[in-house]
């Protein structure tokens, strides 16, 4: 990212600033109720004009951002699937009865028990490394975690299974990077033609659009997947009880410029279906 915006504006002095969030406190306990534990910080420090862009991962950007700020851009998206990581290179379908699954995600929990009920689901905190640590030493029989965050740290060599839709939808925007900026900023706005990647802005757009109408943050079991097909864009959403006896899914597509009227359309549909239900037992 910052070598195109250095290539593109020789002109301009760019430096990273690393703010530290609440999020990144191994203390921090999640929530539907606190969306934007990792992004609190850095978006103050952003409406004070202490720094000028924000990096983050898109799915941990609240649904509603503040008011004087907004996506500025996408990068291009990387792979959203989850993956599975064995202990003892097993698929996850052939665990023995009643092993042990770690997960910080309520969406994983759901979907894991929704698809072998006898799956002992344990919570697990921690980075990355951390969390491979604590399996490999006997916490769990395996995890999943994001694939594409696996990537990332080079740690591609420890997935066992990528996941496909199918048995695990992603969370909405995951796999994705979101530059945030002041609301119509002259000085940040040129920067959107560097930076942003058209299919991956509009998909996330679909996205986020969808988790807003359910009203629901990265705690909510919920997921997306969505794709752009010419001037359409094709999306998908589904929501799960915790226990994962419940889900109701569905899909929808529109064309490019009514992404987020798709994605609350799609949200509406769901909600009709059971969702409401569903997502009321939760919040209880």
């Amino acid at each position: 990212m910052l070598d195109k915006l250095r290539l593109a504006f020789p002109a301009l002095s760019f430096e990273i600033e690393v703010i530290k969030t609440q999020g990144d406190s191994p203390s921090s306990q999640f929530s539907s109720e606190n969306q934007g534990l990792f992004t609190k910080e850095i978006e103050l420090a952003l409406e004070q004009g202490r720094i000028d862009l924000a990096v983050h991962s898109a799915k941990d950007l609240p649904t509603t951002l503040l008011p004087s700020l907004e996506i500025n851009s996408v990068l291009e998206r990387d792979d959203v699937r989850d993956a599975w990581i064995s202990v003892k290179g097993e698929p996850l379908e052939k665990l023995a009865q009643g092993a042990r699954v770690a997960t910080g995600s309520p969406r994983r929990k759901a979907q894991l028990l929704k698809m072998r009920p006898d799956l002992l689901i344990v919570e697990i905190r921690g980075n990355v490394p951390t969390r491979i640590k604590k399996a490999r030493e006997g916490f769990c029989d395996g995890l999943i975690l994001s694939g594409c965050g696996l990537e990332r740290l080079g740690m591609r060599n420890e997935i066992t299974e990528w996941l496909d839709r199918g048995i695990m939808m992603p969370a909405v925007s995951q796999g994705a990077i979101a530059v945030e900026a002041r609301e119509s900023d002259p000085d940040t706005e040129p920067f959107k033609k560097v930076l942003n990647h058209e299919a991956s802005f509009l998909r996330v757009e679909a996205e986020r659009s969808f988790l807003s109408g359910l009203r629901g943050g990265c705690q909510v079991p919920a997921g997306a997947w969505s794709a752009v097909e010419g001037n359409d864009v094709y999306l998908e959403g589904a929501i799960f009880s915790l226990d994962g006896a419940r889900s109701v899914s569905g899909k929808i597509s529109d064309s490019k410029i009514r992404v987020a009227a798709a994605g609350l359309a799609l949200a509406e549909r769901l909600k009709n279906a059971g969702g409401s239900e569903i997502l009321g037992q939760i919040r209880k």
